[in-house]
């Protein structure tokens, strides 16, 4: 149990270091205040899903209960997964007329620039509470199918809460010493399909 609820903590918290990176080649700047905040956001979405979840849990024998919450966690990965790879409605021209705008949070995690949305060089305001909300768009769907696997709430929340922020800090670190980032456009789909793999591991 203790490493399914490490890969999950990995996969709810990778897209985090992908953004981090983006955000210091484009010296865009995030202070350790706000990190501490989207660590706490973060966290508290995914303590809430498997606190709801628990209640739910119990209507099901133990056995059942686990094929759910895989189920979930590959139904979340297929949905992030279609949400990467398919365009979002718009283009950029329209999106840069209405820059004051709150994004498609699913936008932000396929260009984290976007996340800057009044251009300052700066997350701050109600951008901080965008971005957290788009660093858990998976954390429902894994926080509700941790709860029917019966991994520990509280713990697993802390360390999703600090990876997130931690990633991203890191990200952003390593992100202001990189030349090039080609590769960094495959990195979000590496949560939904970490998902995807930790649901089919507790099925097999």
């Amino acid at each position: 149990m203790v490493l399914f609820a490490a890969l999950l903590v990995i996969a709810v918290s990778i897209d985090s270091f992908g953004v981090g990176i983006v955000f210091g080649l484009k010296n865009i700047q995030i202070s350790a205040w706000n990190l501490f905040i989207i660590a706490t956001l973060s966290g508290f979405v995914f303590y809430s899903s498997m606190f709801a979840a628990s209640f739910l849990k119990g209507m099901f024998p133990a056995h059942l209960s686990e094929s759910i919450g895989a189920y979930i966690l590959i139904a979340v990965g297929v949905y992030l997964l279609v949400q990467i790879v398919i365009p979002l409605k718009g283009n950029e021209e329209s999106y840069k007329e209405k820059s004051q705008e709150v994004p498609h949070l699913a936008h932000i995690l396929k260009d984290p620039q976007k996340a800057d949305m009044d251009d300052s060089g700066a997350i701050r305001g109600k951008e901080v509470i965008v971005l957290a909300l788009a660093l858990s768009l998976d954390t429902v769907g894994a926080g509700i199918s941790a709860a029917f696997i019966g991994i520990h709430h509280f713990a697993t929340s802390v360390c999703i809460g600090a990876a997130t922020s931690g990633m991203l800090f890191i990200g952003a670190h390593l992100g202001r010493r990189l030349r090039h980032v080609k590769w960094i456009d495959n990195m979000s789909l590496l949560p939904a399909i970490l998902l995807i793999t930790i649901g089919i591991l507790k099925l097999v």
